[in-house]
């Protein structure tokens, strides 16, 4: 059940995703109990669908600080999934414009994600996207392209046509566009056509 809504949320179905999640989720919470770590993932999964659907990022934001608490209590702060959460979270801080929140929370992510997990792990090229993402966003444009440039050297392992790495590439090029770099704009999105 859980793969069906992994799918749709794939395929931008999001809100058929939601239902798959959230009725996945309470099943979960019968079953295996509520800070279970397969029922958080599936609350994270959950929040994902929501934060994907116009006007929704306060529902995502209660629900991502649900995860982050529990899974925090349950798997401590330094778990790998407690770090996606945390990024998470900052992601919907980055919609609702609290951007020192954002920042604050997704360099506290980082920082942790590098001791725990190395420095060319795929979740923290995530988060340094998610930063950069922020940055661009404020128009700090020094800080984002060089975070840009650094999480496309750590997503090289994803490989070109893996999701992450092309939403990468269309949020730098978006960078680029609002500097007036058209060449290397369009060079950008012609790596991502091949």
């Amino acid at each position: 059940m859980k793969t069906l809504g992994i799918s749709l949320q794939g395929m931008g179905r999001y809100s058929q995703a939601e239902i798959v999640f959230k009725e996945c989720y309470e099943k979960q919470i019968r079953v295996l109990g509520s800070n279970n770590h397969e029922t958080l993932q599936t609350l994270m999964s959950l929040a994902t669908s929501v934060n994907h659907q116009d006007g929704r990022d306060l529902e995502a934001e209660v629900l991502f600080k649900s995860a982050l608490e529990k899974l925090t209590q349950v798997c401590g702060e330094n778990h790998p999934l407690t770090m996606k959460a945390l990024t998470n979270l900052a992601v919907v801080y980055t919609t609702q414009e609290k951007f020192q929140l954002a920042e604050s929370s997704l360099k506290n992510a980082i920082a942790k994600q590098r001791i725990v997990l190395g420095d060319l792990h795929p979740d923290v090229g995530q988060s340094m996207c998610a930063l950069a993402n922020a940055y661009s966003i404020q128009d700090k444009i020094v800080e984002a392209e060089k975070l840009f440039r650094e999480c496309l050297v750590i997503q090289k392992v994803l490989g070109e046509n893996h999701p992450h790495v092309i939403t990468t590439k269309i949020n730098y090029s978006v960078l680029l566009m609002k500097t007036g770099r058209i060449q290397e704009y369009k060079a950008l999105l012609d790596s991502i056509k091949k």
